[in-house]
């Protein structure tokens, strides 16, 4: 007798993850005040191991980046870098992604809203989107990591971030001598610039 087409279906899916590339995902993000009127600069990292293959590791920084955006944008990088059919497990310390994953269709089926007569969009919903789009080719599981249960490729990722941070915290400063007479002018570009592109293994502390 053939099996149930809920089984059978189930079997199909369980064979086509096993043949797809598994990959783990360490990400974390920082941020930090750069003005008294709290304009923000962040940073995010991330290393990311293919089973049985390459490891990369990438970080970068941009302004105008509050820390949950800075560790949600790290976790984006990262699956963005893949961007394919895969297994990733997502090693976080951010409570936030494993939450919003798990509210990721509710989100969708509301326009991106808090709730379903507001109008109030959900925080970092562009990035929540793109998360959306690349779970629909991924798998995507998490696996949380906190002081009490530490991880040393995420405690990585984490000097990487604030060593970026750094960085970009030097840049700023030389970008403002620059400006000594209008200091606001090195702000006229808006949030996208001091973007950071991902290049792989850049990082190295």
């Amino acid at each position: 007798m053939d099996a149930k087409p809920e089984i059978a279906e189930m079997r199909e899916k369980e064979s086509v993850l096993g043949q797809l590339p598994v990959y783990r995902l360490y990400a974390d993000g920082a941020s930090q005040a750069i003005r008294k009127n709290k304009r923000r600069l962040g940073s995010w990292a991330f290393r990311l191991e293919e089973e049985g293959g390459s490891v990369v590791e990438a970080c970068g920084y941009e302004r105008y980046l509050f820390n949950t955006r800075a560790e949600l944008l790290a976790v984006v990088k990262g699956l963005e870098y893949i961007n394919k059919p895969a297994r990733v497990i997502v090693y976080t310390d951010y409570q936030g992604f494993l939450d919003g994953l798990a509210r990721l269709e509710t989100w969708k089926a509301r326009d991106w809203r808090k709730s379903a007569n507001g109008i109030k969009k959900v925080e970092d919903a562009d990035l929540w989107m793109r998360v959306y789009e690349l779970s629909r080719i991924m798998q995507i599981t998490v696996q949380k990591v906190s002081r009490a249960m530490p991880n040393a490729n995420h405690q990585r990722c984490h000097r990487l971030a604030n060593l970026v941070l750094r960085k970009g915290r030097k840049e700023w400063n030389l970008a403002r001598k620059n400006a000594r007479n209008n200091p606001d002018s090195i702000n006229i570009a808006g949030p996208t610039a001091w973007s950071s592109p991902v290049v792989p293994n850049v990082c190295v502390l």
